[in-house]
C-alpha cells in the first residue's frame, strides 16, 4: 500500500505535455467555439466558419457557401449535442439544427422561436430531452423535436450571459449565468 501511494505521487509529479491537435490546419479557420466528441468518437469542432468533423484521418466541413447554400442559417457554430438517435444538435449564432449522422444531411430544428436567434448552450438530459438556452429563455424539447416548454430565467442580478448548462447525478438541471451565478430550473 506504501508503494502505491509513493507511485501516484511521483505520477502526479509530472508535467503535462502539450501538443498541437493534428489536422488544426485544415479547419476553416482558427477560430474554435466548442468541441465535442460524439458516441463514435469522432471529434467535431464548431467553429465561426462552419462544423467541422475530424475522424483522425482528415476533416469535413459542412457550411453554407456557394456550393450548399442554406445548409446553416448561420456558420457560426456555438454548441452541440448528440441524442440517443446519434442526431447531432446545432447550436448557430442564427438559429438550432439538426444532422442526421447516417446521411450527413442537416435541416433546420423547426421550431419557430429558436429561428435566427443566438444558441447559446445545448443539454440532451438523461431523459433524451433537448435543453436549449437562448437569451433569457430556456426551451425544453422533446425526443422527437417538438417545443414543450419555454422557461424564462430568471435571476435577481439583472440579466446575464448563460455559459454553462448540465444535468447533475440527481438529474437536476443546472445553469451558470456568468457574472451571476450558478441556478438550478425549478420544475414547478
Amino acid at each position: 500500500m506504501f508503494l502505491a501511494f509513493l507511485f501516484v505521487v511521483g505520477i502526479g509529479a509530472k508535467g503535462i505535455i502539450v501538443r498541437p491537435i493534428p489536422h488544426i490546419d485544415r479547419l476553416p479557420t482558427n477560430r474554435i467555439n466548442t468541441v465535442f466528441q460524439d458516441s463514435e468518437g469522432y471529434i467535431w469542432f464548431g467553429t465561426q466558419e462552419g462544423l467541422c468533423r475530424d475522424d483522425g484521418y482528415d476533416v469535413n466541413v459542412f457550411r453554407s457557401d456557394f456550393k450548399t447554400p442554406g445548409r446553416l442559417g448561420s456558420n457560426d457554430v456555438l454548441c452541440l449535442a448528440e441524442d440517443k438517435a446519434q442526431r447531432l444538435w446545432i447550436g448557430t449564432a442564427k438559429g438550432l439544427y439538426l444532422l442526421d449522422k447516417k446521411s450527413y444531411t442537416i435541416a433546420s430544428a423547426s421550431i419557430e422561436c429558436l429561428a435566427n436567434v443566438p444558441i447559446d448552450q445545448l443539454l440532451v438530459a438523461s431523459d433524451n430531452t433537448v435543453w436549449v438556452a437562448s437569451g433569457q429563455h430556456l426551451f425544453r424539447i422533446s425526443a422527437d423535436g417538438k417545443l414543450q416548454k419555454i422557461y424564462v430565467i430568471v435571476n435577481g442580478a439583472g440579466p446575464g450571459r448563460q455559459f454553462a448548462l448540465l444535468e447533475d447525478r440527481r438529474r437536476q438541471l443546472l445553469l451558470a449565468v456568468s457574472g451571476k451565478g450558478l441556478y438550478r430550473l425549478d420544475r414547478k
